[in-house]
């Protein structure tokens, strides 16, 4: 009979010490995503998911387009995704003027670079500069599917004082196989 006593309490005192250690592990860990999230806060990282197309041969890719009032889509055919997949998008300020360091992470590898992002004319090239007062940056906390249903709306940009210098970062699909391309403009 003592030796039953000395196993429950062996083993009263085992589980009450993986008790206190699981409630450690979650406040360690609750500490550790609020760091994060406030160290992403501080270096005002964006970042986004979106399904992937079922059709391997696309892929997403952003523009930088001149702004057009956009009716949002809240549902539409999801046919076209495949939901198992997912694409991570990231968009980073580098510290110079308006140019955004970004990561597109997709099931057929990364792309990243960089972009300006402001309301000229030549997005492509981060080296030329043109005239612009202060910008406004309206990001969405979860990209805007747009009435086509196949493109999401993540940033409005808009020159502070000038309601008509206004541009869109637009998320979009397309072909990403050089010969899938060959293959699209010829037909068209």
């Amino acid at each position: 009979m003592g030796r039953l006593r000395v196993i429950i309490v062996v083993l009263v005192v085992w589980s009450f010490g993986l008790t206190v250690f699981s409630l450690i592990l979650r406040r360690d860990s609750e500490r550790n995503r609020k760091s994060l999230d406030s160290l992403t806060g501080i270096l005002e990282v964006r970042k986004w998911e979106l399904p992937m197309p079922k059709d391997s041969r696309y892929e997403w890719h952003f523009e930088i387009r001149d702004y057009k009032e956009s009716s949002v889509a809240v549902q539409g055919k999801d046919d076209w995704m495949d939901v198992r997949k997912r694409a991570t998008i990231v968009f980073m300020p580098t510290g110079q003027d308006e140019i955004y360091r970004f990561w597109l992470v997709q099931p057929e590898g990364t792309s990243s670079g960089s972009t300006r992002l402001d309301v000229c004319d030549d997005p492509d090239d981060i080296h030329k500069k043109c005239d612009f007062g202060q910008l406004n940056f309206t990001w969405q906390t979860e990209p805007k599917r747009l009435a086509d249903g196949k493109s999401f709306l993540i940033c409005d940009i808009a020159e502070l004082g000038y309601p008509h210098r206004r541009k869109q970062l637009v998320l979009y699909f397309s072909f990403f196989r050089l010969e899938d391309i060959k293959r699209n403009s010829v037909k068209s």
